[in-house]
């Protein structure tokens, strides 16, 4: 498996939106920029289903999803914005990408920086 997410922030298409539980006072912290992955983007779950993509998608599946991330670098929440053809694929990716660590920033609890990015996935 090869997963073309080479320097992640360069398949972000979307710019960050930022959402709070609570409206922040007017010079209060700026809006946090989408933190850097801080390991190695693995999809342990696609790919086990490696096999399927060869066949079924010629080797090839793109999922387009939207992930937030909350202060403490976790992902907050991440959601399906295009399917690559194989709902199963798609599933395993948005248990992957939940997995996902990033780098800590400063931000008011209830704060999370959303992005949306296309995970390229290619079969050797």
């Amino acid at each position: 498996m090869h997963l073309l997410v080479s320097a992640f922030a360069a398949t972000l298409a979307l710019p960050p939106a930022v959402m709070a539980a609570t409206p922040s006072p007017p010079d209060a912290l700026a809006a946090p920029t989408f933190p850097r992955l801080v390991a190695v983007a693995r999809l342990p779950s696609a790919d086990r289903l490696q096999r399927r993509v060869a066949i079924e998608l010629g080797g090839q599946a793109s999922p387009r999803v939207r992930l937030c991330v909350a202060p403490t670098g976790t992902v907050d929440a991440v959601a399906l914005l295009s399917s690559s053809g194989l709902t199963a694929f798609d599933a395993a990716v948005l248990v992957d990408v939940a997995r996902w660590r990033f780098a800590a920033y400063p931000a008011p609890t209830g704060t999370r920086v959303c992005q949306a990015t296309t995970i390229a996935y290619v079969t050797p």
